[in-house]
């Protein structure tokens, strides 16, 4: 009985020992380490070392580090911007002001009108740019003008800037617009002085020449005195209006439409990246997700075989005290055996 105890629990012991064996490997360092410890979501929360390197996705690091230049290029865009609007919506409300004070100037009350200086015979435009009439240009004018509204002084004249001479036949119209010729098809660009300006390929213009154009008869248009021919370099600028705000005014709205279009360009970068960031970083979840799940069987495993391991546990423990039960008793026979044989030496030596 002593024998087929040790036995068993020697056959016992060997089982044990396998499934601590198949325990230990199924807990190596390396898995555990996939594992959140005491986070609900196990998924959010594997560590990352051993998926940063996703093709096309470098990791939390790398999405926050685009991010951030991202962010930071906007932020740079719109503290420009604030900046620039700023300055403009000042210098706007303080070039308002300069107009109404300006407003009964002897330059703006002519406007779009016909006046004389003694003989003198002048088209004010509407940018406040007297035009002088020679006589055979006031002979054969447009239908397009008036007659003299105004005789002025010396003094009021001076207040006046001129631009240059009307010419035979030409329409009393404003400066700073394209002037398309109806006969020919040709455009040109009338700046606020008078003369006209031939577009060396229209559709290459400069980007601050308008598309728009105004119509004229080949009299009217061949009319209007020829500058230099515009080549896509040359800018369609309008007069200042005799105040630097006007040009201040300009180029900050240029500034501002330059920096919206910076800033749609990069919001329009940012979207793109955003959508194959997104493709990436479901590829990444459906991966975690995997691992994840393989987590998951591993532990069932574990936690089968560690209720095994304790069953073992326990009944090699049983065994251990059976075997020392079994060991107490035969020590009792033999303790007792021994006495009996001792004593009945001790009477035979006495008989």
């Amino acid at each position: 009985m002593f024998s087929v105890n040790i036995v068993y629990m020697f056959q016992q012991g060997k089982i044990f020992n396998n499934f601590q064996e198949k325990y230990k490997n199924l807990v190596k360092k390396e898995k555990l380490e996939q594992i959140s410890i005491g986070k609900l979501n196990v998924v959010n929360n594997l560590k990352y070392k051993n998926y940063k390197k996703v093709e096309g996705f470098s990791g939390v690091d790398y999405v926050e580090r685009v991010n951030n230049e991202e962010m930071s290029k906007l932020t740079q865009l719109q503290n420009k911007f604030n900046k620039d609007l700023n300055s403009y919506n000042t210098k706007y409300k303080k070039y308002l002001e300069e107009l109404m004070s300006r407003q009964n100037s002897v330059k703006s009350r002519y406007r779009n009108k016909v006046i004389k200086r003694g003989h003198d015979i002048y088209y004010v435009n509407n940018m406040g740019i007297a035009r002088y009439y020679n006589p055979t240009a006031w002979a054969n004018k447009d239908n397009s003008c008036s007659e003299p509204v105004a005789n002025l002084s010396s003094k009021q004249m001076s207040e006046i800037p001129l631009g240059t001479n009307m010419g035979v036949g030409e329409k009393c119209g404003p400066g700073g617009f394209n002037a398309l010729d109806t006969s020919s098809g040709t455009t040109a660009w009338v700046d606020s002085l008078g003369f006209k300006h031939f577009y060396d390929d229209f559709r290459n213009r400069h980007p601050s020449c308008p598309s728009n154009t105004t119509r004229l008869t080949s009299v009217q248009f061949n009319a209007i005195p020829n500058g230099k021919t515009f080549t896509s370099s040359d800018p369609c600028n309008i007069v200042s209006l005799d105040s630097p705000l006007y040009d201040q005014l300009v180029a900050l709205n240029n500034s501002l439409m330059r920096t919206v279009t910076a800033m749609k360009t990069e919001v329009m970068s940012l979207n793109r990246k955003d959508a194959a960031l997104d493709k990436n970083i479901e590829i990444q979840k459906r991966k975690l997700t995997n691992t994840y799940n393989k987590l998951l069987k591993h532990k069932k495993k574990i936690i089968k075989l560690k209720g095994r391991n304790q069953t073992m546990d326990a009944e090699t423990n049983e065994l251990i005290l059976d075997s020392n039960a079994v060991q107490f008793h035969h020590l009792i026979w033999m303790v007792v055996g021994a006495t009996f044989i001792a004593t009945a030496i001790s009477y035979a030596n006495k008989v």
